[in-house]
C-alpha cells in the first residue's frame, strides 16, 4: 500500500472462482483492482472506493 496523509491505495491481479450452489461447473474470473482507502478517526483504513476491471470480453450489448 501507497499513502499519502489519510489516503491510501493498493492495486492487484486476482484470481476469482465461484462454485454455484446448484453443482453447475465452477466459473472463473480474472481481472485486475485497484483500492483507494481513507484513513479513519480511529487510525484504521476502510475502502473509499473500488475499480474492477475483468480481462475477460464482455459480451455484445453489455
Amino acid at each position: 500500500m501507497e499513502s499519502s496523509g489519510d489516503l491510501g491505495y493498493y492495486w492487484s491481479n486476482y484470481i476469482l472462482t465461484a462454485t454455484p450452489k446448484n453443482g453447475t461447473g465452477a466459473i472463473i474470473s480474472r481481472g485486475k483492482s485497484l483500492f483507494i482507502l481513507k484513513r479513519q478517526v480511529e487510525n484504521s483504513w476502510r475502502i473509499a472506493c473500488l475499480m474492477d476491471n475483468s480481462d475477460e470480453e464482455s459480451s455484445p450489448g453489455l
